[in-house]
């Protein structure tokens, strides 16, 4: 591995690329999107031309989709530990709860039964919308980013990176705090921890 400082070139922070590459350190291009609809190889291959218009090689480059195996791992220890649960809720209906500081009528729902719906979703039983995987955290907290938030969706579309093999993603956009907690994160609940607000999106 190379020595010195690693610049991490994330997607649209050329600025901060450039600055750590004056340090002389390699660089790392971290491709940081989850979304299938969000992420296309246009879009990749355009980020990477960009990078070497500026004169500069990637070290390595990685992918958020490269975490979907681990991060589908925590998401089946967070429901074994009770700390995730299976929602039927419309988006319609879960935005309207969140908003008032209302539990999802499903939030008590059996950790058996959570991971028999959550494998089914997995296994493309469900259509979009149907369910979701939401962390069990405060439905009252005082910032609404953190009410129980949809941390799996249901979604019929091939990956650029991964192409077919899922159709359930995880809803945040960026690698942090979930796909960094094998390596930051002593347990699986941790990402989920209000101590992460400041990085948790709802996608």
């Amino acid at each position: 591995s190379p020595t010195g400082i690693c610049t991490s070139a994330l997607q649209g922070h050329a600025i901060q690329l450039h600055a750590g590459q004056d340090q002389q350190g390699p660089l790392l291009l971290a491709l940081r999107r989850y979304q299938p609809t969000k992420e296309n190889i246009e879009y990749i291959e355009n980020i990477k031309e960009n990078i070497h218009f500026m004169g500069y090689e990637p070290w390595k480059i990685t992918h958020a989709s490269d975490n979907f195996e681990i991060l589908h791992q925590y998401a089946v220890q967070l429901i074994k530990q009770g700390d995730a649960f299976v929602c039927s809720e419309s988006a319609e209906e879960m935005r309207k709860k969140r908003g008032e500081g209302l539990p999802s009528r499903d939030r008590d729902r059996p950790v058996e039964e959570n991971l028999r719906i959550f494998e089914e979703m997995r296994l493309g039983l469900h259509e979009e919308g149907a369910y979701s995987l939401r962390a069990k955290i405060d439905y009252k907290h005082v910032n609404t980013t953190l009410r129980d938030p949809v941390i799996y969706r249901i979604k019929f579309h091939s990956h650029p990176h991964v192409g077919d093999k899922w159709c359930i993603y995880p809803s945040t956009t960026t690698p942090t705090p979930s796909a960094t907690a094998s390596r930051a994160s002593p347990t699986p609940s941790a990402p989920f921890s209000s101590k992460s607000e400041e990085n948790f999106t709802t996608g």
